[in-house]
């Protein structure tokens, strides 16, 4: 079984999937989809947690005990919402319990949820001393920290886990997320809708800021999203694949962002974001995603790992829709 911080320095060709992937009121599918993940073959399960039903250490914790070896990932959840303690304290019991399956992934989300929510937004400051912060508390050391992240005169867990860390992903598009994941974290998750040429930018991006810090790139995890719609209908691929570019590319921000890294003309967003556009470029979708028979699917994801990425979030179709052509994939994996 895989424990704590340092990733397997051959290429893995890892396949994982997230769970309940959209909008939903009953969390117990997260246990369903995540034993029908492990059962065809699916390595990672992967948690997008929401403050509602998608509660990071509810899921993971349950869904710990009902599998046996598929990694338990969040992709993502975010700093301001726990205490450093908190965070720390859920990151080892968690490790623990689940015989060192846990992976913590942080993003940033937009400032305006934020705002609502009275939560100071994270910045790239926060982001990498919140990971020295964690990493300081599981080795057993007291904390004295004033900064970005609050002011803690004196932070200190009272029993360590007998186990690895978990070890510590961000999610990143632009160049400065991705080499702060290189030079502080264990490995970038990359979002939907890159297309391979971008993944491979970002990939090497990434390792490049790994190495400028006296790190070894072979033990940081490059996880590409890649959204999925292996053999749908045409009404499956609109509510799987469109609707969700739609919601990426209309966001204040990482619309730019993401078209930017792809190489794309940014003007096109303008149309994508007038109440009646609801079709975004077919060129976007086809170079970004992987869409139509389980072959062409299969053929994707190779392009994905051959451009470098070690791990694959299968996202959009759960579980259940995968299980049918797992064999397919796996075949390219």
């Amino acid at each position: 079984m895989t424990q704590g911080n340092g990733y397997r320095a051959t290429r893995s060709r890892t396949l994982g999937c997230y769970l309940m992937p959209g909008k939903t009121n009953d969390p117990r599918m997260a246990l369903d989809e995540a034993r029908t993940a492990e059962s065809c073959g699916l390595e990672a399960v992967w948690i997008a947690e929401k403050y509602d039903v998608k509660d990071l250490p509810s899921l993971a914790g349950a869904i710990g005990q009902l599998t046996d070896s598929v990694r338990i990932g969040a992709a993502v959840t975010h700093l301001g919402m726990r205490h450093p303690m908190a965070l720390a304290s859920l990151g080892q019991t968690l490790q623990a319990i689940t015989g060192g399956r846990l992976r913590i992934g942080f993003g940033r989300a937009t400032p305006a949820k934020w705002a609502n929510y009275g939560v100071t937004a994270p910045t790239l400051r926060s982001f990498a001393d919140t990971a020295t912060i964690l990493r300081r508390l599981w080795a057993g050391e007291t904390v004295s920290y004033d900064g970005p992240v609050g002011s803690y005169p004196k932070l200190r867990l009272e029993a360590i886990a007998d186990v690895s860390p978990p070890d510590l992903l961000l999610a990143g598009v632009g160049p400065r997320m991705l080499e702060l994941a290189g030079r502080c974290y264990d490995g970038v998750i990359l979002h939907p809708f890159l297309t391979p040429d971008a993944v491979r930018r970002s990939a090497a991006a990434a390792r490049r800021a790994r190495d400028g810090a006296g790190k070894d790139p072979s033990t940081f995890a490059v996880i590409a999203a890649v959204v999925i719609a292996p053999g749908s209908t045409p009404e499956e691929q609109t509510e799987i694949v469109e609707r969700r570019a739609l919601r990426y590319f209309r966001g204040p921000g990482l619309g730019e962002a993401l078209t930017t890294v792809n190489g794309w003309d940014v003007t096109g967003l303008s149309r994508l974001r007038e109440r009646s556009a609801t079709v975004v470029p077919r060129g976007w979708l086809e170079s970004s995603a992987a869409l139509g028979d389980a072959a062409a699917c299969r053929r994707r994801l190779d392009e994905y790992f051959e451009a470098g990425a070690d791990e694959i979030i299968l996202h959009g179709s759960t579980a259940t829709q995968l299980a049918g052509t797992m064999p397919h994939l796996r075949a390219g994996a």
